[in-house]
């Protein structure tokens, strides 16, 4: 007995009609992967797995031949024992009748909505272009001309656009295609083989594929595209001089995520984020040089992680002239970007952990010596099932000793606030990965341990100090103490002075604007004292400037820095409590 001629079946009722208009792209628990079309069923199993694979093919506009041979061949080789063809024909064709009724009534509805737009005037018609928009995929992509010229002709808008329209609904509408089972089961093995050890064998891992001296800055990261699983995630920025290392730190550690999970790009337009086809729930953006995106961009980047959504206004041409339109990609969405900047746009910086990459010649010392030793190769196929595992079902985090610790968290500056969410963020984000060996309430939400807590304050605490001026790094602190040493007051003579085995005499730079001013040193002169080369001084220059601890006189463009030290480096304080005073 061959498949049913779909036409030979009879219309269903209108109730049923109803019943069967559901979502695009199919339920999530419904959808099948292309790997369940080669897993084996026992007896008892069988007829659901056979609905389950008829029924997806048939959704998405398998024609019903092609789904009878494929059941057949899957029935022979996977089912144990195969189901008699009786059984088998005897599914297709509930199948087949059910989806028969589905797309003939999207049909109805869609001949309903298009009857009643004709009679409505071009603006009105326009208003009711999303209702319309959004039935028409729920049937397979090969029919949605058929209902979209007419709606051009009536509306006065190119196919082209509306079929742009259509896909931007559909990503709104459709989530992305199950992972297989096996693969989460690999993912939860994993995490219980790691255990407590996750930042370890990450920073082993990392080690391995060629990182060298980055250890903090790869666990932040690893920690920041993990919470991207959360409501409220973290963002980071990496900031180095140019060949310091800044990307490649970077695409090693994503490189332990599956590719679905990010959008990576090198730069981006200011209305990339608003039109872009991809879905930004729970991805993380990284962009490979802050510099690529205009200013515009950078606000749409800052309502993305500030609001979790992007709501981008704009104007369309219509027959009717230039119209608004609100398009809303929905988050919540986390930024990893690297720059050369010293500091990115202030709104934004104030919203991502600053990292920044070892610049010192030690550093370069030991990156050099990693080049010779070449890197391993990494199987990375059981850190992508981790994050598998944890997307397929994450569940919440609650963090016991939140207020107590909001209560020794010192308030130095108001950014604490929103620095003070980011811990909360990355704690949770620890827990999460270590959820094996944690505790869950009667909710089955887990429950995160002062241990959560002290990792991530190892990692961050001393940032988060520098980002509120409650300390200073140790290259600031350095570039500062060497402007302080070479300047000095008019009534001192030419100085020579010593540093190693190098002598090198300090030239005079009388100030023109007074003579009660100190005088002044030039980048070259700090850069000479520190044993650095010119442009990773220049950078520590420029970010001991933004921060006031050193002014530069000079106020013409291309000429040499006149440099002295500004305000006073704080005396460092402690802004995070340590973790013996939460146990307390």
């Amino acid at each position: 007995m061959g498949a049913l001629d779909m036409s030979e079946i009879a219309e269903a009722p209108e109730w049923l009609d109803m019943s069967m208009n559901v979502s695009p792209g199919l339920p999530l628990q419904d959808r099948v992967t292309k790997a369940e079309w080669e897993e084996d069923v026992n007896e008892g199993g069988r007829n659901d797995k056979i609905t389950r694979l008829a029924g997806h093919a048939l959704r998405q506009g398998d024609p019903p031949p092609a789904v009878e041979r494929k059941l057949r061949q899957y029935n022979e080789e996977h089912c144990k024992p195969p189901l008699s063809d009786e059984e088998l024909l005897r599914i297709l064709s509930s199948l087949e009748s059910r989806e028969k009724a589905r797309r003939s009534g999207i049909r109805k509805k869609l001949d309903g909505l298009l009857s009643g737009i004709e009679e409505l005037d071009t603006n009105a018609k326009l208003e009711h272009l999303d209702e319309y928009l959004s039935v028409i995929i729920e049937l397979p992509h090969t029919e949605h001309d058929a209902y979209l010229r007419p709606l051009a002709k009536s509306t006065g808008i190119t196919i082209k656009n509306l079929r742009a329209q259509v896909q931007a609904h559909a990503d709104t509408s459709v989530e992305d295609e199950p992972v297989d089972q096996k693969i989460i089961e690999a993912g939860r093995q994993f995490a219980e083989q790691l255990g407590d050890r996750v930042m370890e064998e990450l920073d082993k891992s990392t080690q391995a594929a060629g990182v060298v001296g980055e250890s903090a800055n790869t666990k932040i990261l690893y920690l920041v595209v993990t919470s991207r699983l959360l409501s409220n995630p973290a963002s980071a920025v990496v900031k180095g001089v140019s060949s310091g290392g800044k990307s490649f730190t970077v695409k090693k550690v994503i490189d332990h995520f599956p590719p679905r999970t990010l959008i990576i790009r090198t730069g981006m337009s200011p209305k990339a984020l608003a039109y872009t086809d991809e879905s930004l729930k729970h991805r993380t953006i990284v962009l490979y040089e802050v510099e690529g995106i205009p200013e515009d961009g950078e606000y749409l980047i800052r309502s993305l992680l500030s609001e979790g959504r992007v709501a981008y206004e704009t104007v369309e041409s219509t027959p009717l002239g230039l119209k608004p339109r609100v398009i809303v990609k929905e988050g919540p969405t986390n930024l990893i970007a690297t720059t050369t900047r010293s500091r990115i746009h202030p709104e934004n910086e104030t919203r991502v952990l600053s990292l920044s990459i070892n610049d010192t010649a030690e550093q370069t010392r030991k990156v050099l010596r990693g080049i010779a030793g070449g890197s391993d190769a990494i199987d990375y196929s059981k850190w992508h099932a981790l994050q598998h595992w944890l997307s397929h079902d994450t569940p919440e985090v609650v963090i016991p000793f939140a207020g107590r610790l909001a209560e020794l968290t010192r308030p130095a500056t108001p950014r604490v606030r929103r620095d003070f969410r980011m811990v909360l963020t990355l704690v949770s984000a620890h827990a999460l990965l270590c959820q094996t060996e944690r505790n869950h309430d009667p909710e089955g939400r887990i429950i995160a341990t002062i241990e959560d807590y002290a990792v991530v304050r190892e990692l961050v605490a001393i940032i988060i100090e520098e980002a509120c001026q409650a300390a200073v790094k140790p290259t600031v602190r350095e570039t500062v103490e060497a402007v302080e040493d070479l300047t000095y007051k008019p009534d001192h003579s030419d100085r020579s002075v010593k540093r190693g085995k190098d002598r090198m005499t300090i030239s005079m730079h009388i100030d023109p604007d007074g003579d009660d001013k100190p005088k002044t040193a030039s980048v070259t002169e700090v850069a000479r004292w520190l044993g650095i080369d010119r442009s990773t001084a220049s950078r520590r220059v420029a970010e001991a400037i933004d921060l006031q601890y050193v002014v530069n006189w000079q106020s013409k463009p291309g000429r040499p820095a006149r440099l002295e030290v500004g305000e006073p480096l704080p005396d460092e304080e402690e802004i995070l409590p340590g973790p013996e005073e939460l146990s307390e």
